[in-house]
């Protein structure tokens, strides 16, 4: 039985719609970017119910009975919480600004890269933060199961590591969904919002170079869904359908209407908190990006953006 799905995606790519439209079934929750729980309990940003986290109904429950099972105070401390090493970009902690975290989390998501691709296991003595986060990745999802009573969370935290970590301990129960978008749309959202040429293109590059040879190794085909975001946003009931049966799950028409339900999503893209349902294909990058521009992103993507299905 599927219990877990994780979507797996570069940044401004669609994970935050996908997930809601997967968190409208009633048997799924979705639950946003988990892995920045601890962070979210820690400025106590505000969920998409409408109210901050640690006024939150689910969140609160959720803490209650994580307190009495690892014997902690997460209002008080909530980076005991090890749910992995994240590196915001809009809403930072002041511990995620530390040299010190930065350093960390470089060097062991490198060190875990290189095991896991090209089986370099004498780095392993050093990565049992991955163990820890894959333990307790699974007790908060199977908390949010059991308060809310469905049978499958969504998890759009988009770290391939992770995910991969996660599916190796629970192949049976897990699914990967592989959500690509365009990267020249992916690009131009980049530099829209102040991002520059190299970073704008580098991340969505990076990201998908390596996952996509990681998932290739570890993940089987019948595992793993490939979705491409202009496909959910052209026809979303077609690409729902599609995933409902990757699922085991019955597709169910109320799903379209996202904004219908109350999800509680405390990270993840501002549209999760829109009234409307209405699903919009953004392909504005055609018009936006200058020749150059789009030179550039040829010069540099343009292979793997073919690979990934585009032309």
């Amino acid at each position: 039985m599927i219990k877990y799905v994780y979507i797996c995606s570069s940044r401004f790519s669609g994970s935050t719609l996908l997930g809601l439209l997967l968190g409208s079934h009633s048997q799924v929750a979705m639950v946003g970017e988990l892995s920045h729980l601890p962070k979210n309990i820690s400025i106590n940003n505000k969920c998409s119910c409408g109210v901050p986290v640690r006024s939150c109904n689910l969140w609160m429950k959720v803490i209650e009975l994580l307190n009495k099972r690892f014997q902690i105070d997460l209002l008080k401390n909530p980076y005991k919480l090890n749910l992995g090493l994240i590196n915001p970009s809009v809403l930072v902690d002041k511990v995620h600004k530390k040299r010190s975290y930065k350093f960390k989390r470089k060097i062991l998501r490198g060190l875990k890269y290189l095991e896991l691709r090209y089986g370099l296991f004498f780095f392993t003595p050093f990565l049992r933060h991955f163990d820890r986060v894959t333990e307790n990745t699974f007790i908060v999802y199977d908390t949010i199961r059991e308060i809310l009573k469905v049978d499958i969370v969504v998890d759009t935290s988009k770290d391939y590591l992770n995910a991969i970590c996660l599916y190796k301990k629970k192949p049976d129960n897990f699914r990967i969904i592989f959500l690509v978008r365009d990267g020249r749309g992916v690009f131009y959202s980049g530099l829209k919002r102040g991002y520059s040429l190299k970073n704008s293109i580098e991340v969505w590059k990076n990201y998908y170079l390596r996952s996509y040879n990681l998932f290739n190794k570890f993940i089987p085909a019948s595992h793993i869904l490939h979705i491409k975001y202009e496909d959910l946003a052209i026809d979303p009931k077609k690409t729902l359908n599609i995933i409902c049966k990757f699922l085991g799950i019955n597709f169910e028409e109320n799903m379209l209407n996202f904004t219908n339900f109350i999800h509680h999503v405390a990270n993840g893209n501002d549209m999760r908190f829109n009234k409307n349902s209405k699903i919009k294909l953004d392909v504005s990058w055609k018009e936006k990006l200058s020749s150059e521009q789009k030179r550039y992103f040829e010069n540099i993507a343009g292979g793997l953006n073919r690979q990934l299905g585009y032309v």
